[in-house]
């Protein structure tokens, strides 16, 4: 028959024994952050020069429902990244999409007016094109 201190030294002991599988678990990191950093490694990845996987993670990043958390600066720099990024692997749909949905937040975005300047030109558009690049050019000025 068990005395009640054995029943609570082996309680205590139970308890013990099972903190470090506690303390080993993983903490939920918010959503917010996660998407941040998926967006991060994301650019990372198109700066390294891997299009494909890139193009694949802003496509997750930018269809996760989770968006909206993130601030205006991160969005538009991954909608940037990911039109530059459909450029140069010359997907022009990819490209104009993600271009125009940087422009609707930021309509004098140099980068994204620049790439898309440059799209423009390759599908025949001239006029457009230079109007799109020399616009690009005023808000380089304007930020110097």
């Amino acid at each position: 028959m068990h005395r009640p201190h054995h029943r609570l030294a082996l309680s205590l002991l139970l308890a013990l024994s099972g903190m470090p599988a506690l303390a080993a678990t993983p903490v939920a990191v918010p959503s917010e952050h996660a998407l941040a950093q998926r967006l991060t490694d994301t650019i990372a990845l198109a700066e390294q020069g891997d299009s494909v996987g890139a193009l694949i993670g802003f496509e997750r990043v930018f269809n996760d429902p989770d968006l909206t958390t993130l601030d205006a600066a991160q969005r538009l720099e991954g909608l940037v990244s990911a039109g530059r990024t459909a450029f140069n692997a010359r997907q022009p749909q990819e490209t104009q999409r993600y271009l125009d949905a940087a422009l609707k937040q930021a309509p004098d975005e140099g980068r994204a007016l620049y790439v898309l300047g440059r799209l423009k030109l390759l599908q025949d558009q001239p006029v457009q094109g230079a109007a799109l690049i020399t616009r690009s050019l005023d808000d380089v000025r304007t930020k110097v």
